[in-house]
């Protein structure tokens, strides 16, 4: 991570089947994002299948990705997934709606990674003619805002989360 001062950018690109290692980093980031708590082992964490049923599977109907780097090295990812109503995500509407995960390095937090990985997933979404994007956050996590900011807005509320919901603009749908 480059210091204080120093100049950087990123790039994003589709997530690739070459990414997936980097992609099971992110899933636990997004599933164990508070500093505060135990961070389980990676091998125990993805042994959950309530989280590891999130990991994307390039090629599978409804998965799509993007990865954002910084001098060609991964720095965060956000996807989406179509969940079946019979095994539906925490974030699930219904089975037309893909439900988002994004996740961010710590150290790159706040620099408008994650921003521009979701804008880039919503414009593939648009691209795909996919209407609406769902996901699920716990209400105390402050990426709430981001969400609120790009759309999403609050559609249901269980325990210590919500469900959020985004229109997809300029998506093409078929008639």
């Amino acid at each position: 991570m480059p210091g204080a001062g120093a100049a950087w950018s990123f790039g994003i690109r589709p997530l690739a089947a070459a990414d997936l290692d980097f992609a099971r980093t992110m899933l636990l980031e997004a599933a164990f994002w508070r500093p505060d708590r135990r961070r389980p082992p990676a091998a125990e964490g993805l042994a959950d299948p309530r989280i590891i049923r999130y990991l994307p599977r390039c090629g599978r109907r409804g998965d799509r990705g993007v990865v954002a780097t910084v001098d060609g090295q991964p720095v965060g990812a956000a996807w989406y997934r179509l969940f079946d109503r019979s095994e539906p995500g925490y974030g699930f509407v219904d089975e037309q709606t893909p439900e988002l995960t994004v996740a961010v390095d710590h150290g790159w937090r706040g620099r408008g990674v994650g921003r521009a990985l979701l804008a880039a997933l919503l414009a593939q979404a648009g691209l795909e003619g996919v209407a609406a994007v769902s996901l699920s956050v716990e209400i105390d996590n402050p990426a709430e805002r981001l969400y609120q900011s790009l759309g999403f807005r609050e559609v249901a509320r269980a325990g210590g989360s919500k469900t959020m919901v985004a229109a997809v603009t300029g998506a093409d749908r078929p008639e």
